[in-house]
């Protein structure tokens, strides 16, 4: 429904926002673009595998859909969630 695609695109967008606060934040630190990039990164596979453990990345997704799939977030959670399962 659209009201699933708005939630998608704000969702993946607020996402993107983060990457590009955490971007800026590394810099202002003193870090070079090509490292503070991988930071972010980092950063990002972090959150979304700590919320994929406390449960609430699937509670996002299923209001955000593909928002939360598409950006390195989706992936993360794709490789942290067989891993708390089996578990």
């Amino acid at each position: 429904s659209s009201s699933s695609c708005i939630f998608a695109f704000f969702i993946g967008g607020f996402i993107c926002l983060v990457g590009e606060f955490l971007l800026h934040l590394f810099q202002n630190f003193g870090i070079e673009l090509s490292e503070a990039k991988k930071r972010v990164t980092i950063s990002l596979i972090f959150v979304a595998c700590l919320l994929t453990g406390i449960g609430w990345f699937d509670k996002i997704a299923k209001i955000a859909g593909a928002g939360t799939l598409v950006p390195i977030t989706g992936f993360a959670n794709a490789m942290c969630s067989p891993a708390i399962d089996s578990k």
